[in-house]
């Protein structure tokens, strides 16, 4: 666990702490590193989980497959981001399927105990306040992303999730981590329209792009980085 200490410092659910009271808690929560290989599901759908995770290694596609059998692509998880905090912690059924994008090593742990028990000690206190803090603005997050479904456009959807990615890369030049039909899922947009519309992007000279690779030139609007809280 020691080759991910970075990784689980850094993560919001673990924010104010120092390597000896994550530790600590790990412990409690019986923490533990599994390995899954591409394309392999651990989470399906009306499946009951106890554990949340945060992603070390990998990337990690949340889908949702209806009636039809057509799969919808929810969110993409990256290393450092976390999931199942809402599942663990309400046990109502999954209604998603978390699938390995690409071969992945992911931190399970349980913290049902201080979540189901009254909590007296400072550090299961202060994960408490950061559990509610992450599960706030990933609630957040789902409410605007399903507002911009609505209201906002092919382009705008574009330039909100390419801006997202320039922010988190801190470069003008960076790989997205979906293909052309994954990103189109993403957005909630038809591949084709999507596609015109990046090709006019390119041609209106905002930026340049070839598969995942994007370059944003200086005419490229973006869009402001949300604030962490």
């Amino acid at each position: 666990m020691e080759t991910y200490t970075k990784i689980i410092q850094n993560h919001p659910l673990f924010q104010g702490m120092d390597g000896q009271e994550i530790e600590t808690l790990m412990k409690r929560f019986r923490a533990h590193i599994q390995s899954f290989q591409k394309k392999s599901v651990f989470w399906d759908s009306n499946q009951r989980v106890d554990e949340m995770g945060i992603v070390l290694e990998g990337n990690v596609h949340i889908e949702r497959i209806d009636e039809n059998g057509i799969t919808c692509l929810i969110d993409v998880l990256l290393p450092g981001d976390s999931l199942g905090e809402m599942f663990s912690i309400s046990q109502a059924p999954l209604n998603t399927t978390f699938r390995i994008l690409k071969d992945a090593k992911i931190l399970f742990f349980n913290a049902r105990r201080v979540i189901e028990s009254p909590v007296s000690d400072p550090l299961e206190v202060r994960f408490l306040q950061n559990l509610g803090k992450v599960l706030s603005k990933k609630s957040y997050s789902f409410s605007k992303r399903l507002a911009d479904t609505v209201h906002r456009t092919t382009r705008q959807r574009l330039q909100d999730y390419l801006s997202a990615q320039y922010h988190i890369k801190g470069n003008q030049k960076f790989t997205i981590p979906l293909d052309r039909q994954d990103l189109a899922d993403f957005l909630f947009v038809d591949r084709s329209a999507m596609s015109k519309e990046l090709s006019k992007m390119q041609e209106e000279g905002l930026l340049i792009y070839h598969k995942r690779d994007f370059e944003f030139l200086d005419k490229m609007p973006i869009t402001d980085k949300e604030e962490e809280d």
